[in-house]
């Protein structure tokens, strides 16, 4: 699979953290070039593990060692069932 290249540098980081803390496992789930695209990926990932696990998203920028909270999602902060996870841009 090729590497994308990043024009601008900055990215967003989704980390899940079962049942929201960080001292129980907690994984980077991805790396992505919009916030939306971070959002997305953050819902299906917390959707497919059943709400065990919140998400955060963190802003960075590349060749920076720092890192911002940008979101913290909870998985009541959204109804699983009003999200088409399978939408396709044919589809419309």
């Amino acid at each position: 699979m090729p590497v994308k290249e990043v024009k601008f540098g900055r990215v967003f980081v989704v980390r899940l953290l079962r049942w929201g803390n960080n001292e129980n496992h907690s994984y980077l789930w991805g790396t992505y070039t919009t916030y939306g695209k971070a959002l997305k990926e953050a819902k299906i990932a917390m959707t497919m593990r059943a709400g065990k696990y919140d998400a955060e998203i963190y802003e960075s920028y590349l060749d920076q060692g720092l890192m911002k909270i940008y979101r913290v999602i909870h998985w009541g902060d959204f109804d699983p069932t009003k999200y088409d996870f399978c939408e396709s841009k044919t589809d419309k």
